[in-house]
């Protein structure tokens, strides 16, 4: 093999790579919000995984891969939970996001106190 033939190998299966390559979301199960509680970890999501989650469950928050896809993207509130989808790499970060979910929460429920 020559060394043009080594380049054009080598450039092939680079971009290959970067194409194989699945979305890369933000993982934890509990206490992702406590800066003393469990590091945030990545995971690289399947290859078919366009979605990442942040959900928030009576004050816990989880992150991670959205397996099955989302009926649409954003957030949506329920009795105790606050579900919410987004797409791009690192897009359910905890640190930037537990605050405004946990506000917007808050907010949401004296809306329906009010209401």
């Amino acid at each position: 093999m020559n060394s043009s033939s080594a380049v054009i190998l080598f450039t092939l299966v680079a971009a290959l790579a970067g194409v194989s390559v699945g979305l890369e979301c933000y993982s934890c199960l509990d206490g992702c919000e406590d800066s003393a509680g469990q590091e945030e970890s990545v995971d690289q999501c399947g290859p078919k995984v366009q979605h990442c989650y942040r959900i928030i469950v009576d004050g816990k928050l989880s992150l991670g891969c959205a397996l099955d896809p989302p009926a649409r993207d954003g957030c949506s509130e329920g009795r105790d939970t606050v579900t919410c989808y987004c797409k791009g790499d690192l897009c359910n970060s905890a640190s930037s996001t537990a605050t405004s979910l946990g506000l917007a929460f808050a907010i949401a429920s004296v809306i329906k106190l009010v209401v």
